[in-house]
């Protein structure tokens, strides 16, 4: 009985598994010893971000769009990393180190969208000298969110006169 366990821990698969869960704790410390390095210079800009999703400025981003905004922002705006990541992930099924790499590679897609967002956030909450902007930001950070977002956007556009008139003609 002891002489097949110990034979089991010498498969492949189990030398793999293993690398791979070592692979996954050095990246671990190797961000989280990034991440410390620059909360100790304080000239991150990402870690900046990250301090002051609390702390917004007047303006409550919603949480359910920050969350669909990520979502979109890594399946569209980084569509290069979510579809090699996805392929190796299918392919890791046979291929382990195939799985490691499309894990690590949509880890990255996730950091990447979760960042953009916290940009947007940042934009969106903070004041800006254009009125509309704000008046805009208002009604989206407000509870109706889209839909105040687009009664202001109608009443703009209704107001506005439209880019095919000449001489004051509508």
């Amino acid at each position: 009985m002891f002489k097949s366990f110990f034979r089991m821990k010498q498969r492949p698969t189990a030398f793999l598994s293993l690398s791979g869960v070592s692979l996954s704790l050095l990246a671990f410390f190797a961000a989280f010893a990034i991440l410390y390095s620059a909360v100790k210079s304080g000239k991150s800009e990402v870690i900046q971000l990250i301090l002051s999703w609390r702390y917004s400025m007047g303006r409550k981003y919603p949480t359910k769009m920050f969350w669909s905004f990520v979502l979109t922002n890594f399946l569209f705006h980084y569509f290069y990393l979510a579809v090699p990541g996805i392929i190796l992930c299918i392919v890791g099924i046979w291929v382990k180190s195939c799985l490691w790499i499309g894990l690590a590679i949509l880890g990255l897609d996730v950091i990447l969208s979760i960042i953009e967002q916290l940009r947007i956030r940042k934009a969106a909450v903070a004041h800006s000298d254009n009125q509309e902007f704000n008046e805009l930001m208002d009604a989206f950070c407000s509870p109706g969110g889209f839909e105040a977002f687009g009664k202001v956007l109608d009443e703009k556009m209704k107001s506005s006169p439209t880019a095919n008139s000449q001489d004051g003609e509508i």
